[in-house]
């Protein structure tokens, strides 16, 4: 039996909180992973969300951190548009992950990959901005942070 999950759960569109929970903890590990191999440029990545929850990885878009941060929203738009044109099955939903530097408190790109998504996607949607420590459901939803739990080398 599965256990509920511990902490505030994403409001992610079509799945449960156990899934959801678990889907941004895995974000949260794999960003902290990218970052202890110097390979952490701002990303933004496209999760479609298909019939029983199934989760499909549809595609990422990063650029060096200074370039990254200053593009503009139609550049967002068109990044968007083209992921979601080859997500293949008409999916559900889609999720947007913003992956970022810094804490989770919220910064002008977080709100211009949210409008977006929003702007490009009809189905439902979330944006999950996800650091090195943690995760925050944009605009106004739950948040969860870890502490560091040894310091860097």
């Amino acid at each position: 039996m599965v256990s509920a999950p511990r902490g505030p759960v994403p409001d992610l569109p079509d799945l449960d909180p156990i899934t959801a929970s678990s889907l941004a903890r895995d974000l949260v590990g794999e960003r902290s992973a990218r970052c202890g191999h110097g390979k952490a440029d701002p990303r933004f990545r496209l999760l479609a969300v298909g019939e029983g929850g199934r989760i499909a990885d549809v595609g990422w878009w990063d650029a060096p951190e200074p370039a990254a941060l200053t593009v503009d929203d139609e550049l967002r738009r068109q990044v968007v548009l083209r992921l979601t044109s080859g997500s293949g099955d008409d999916p559900r939903a889609y999720i947007g992950v913003w992956e970022r530097h810094g804490d989770l408190q919220p910064t002008t790109s977080d709100a211009a990959w949210w409008s977006a998504v929003r702007t490009v996607v009809s189905s439902p949607s979330a944006l999950l901005v996800v650091t090195r420590y943690g995760w925050r459901a944009w605009p106004d939803g739950p948040q969860r942070q870890w502490a560091r739990v040894r310091p860097r080398s």
